[in-house]
């Protein structure tokens, strides 16, 4: 065994667009929507929301957001 690391280029489409990871991307819309609704019940602060926010940006990193 050993660290097989993938092919140079792999992941990406022709001019070195990433390929979109459309499960994740679902996960962060679903997220966040998850949490401005509980935000607009009252359950989140702005603050606390902007915090959760970025985690799921972080966490998801949604690639359609950045394209």
């Amino acid at each position: 065994g050993g660290v097989h690391l993938p092919p140079q280029g792999a992941g990406l489409f022709p001019g070195g667009q990433r390929m979109i990871d459309s499960k994740n991307d679902l996960r962060y819309i679903m997220v966040t929507r998850t949490l401005e609704k509980a935000a607009e019940a009252g359950l989140l602060t702005l603050e606390e929301l902007c915090a959760a926010k970025r985690l799921a940006r972080n966490r998801y990193q949604p690639q359609t957001v950045w394209e």
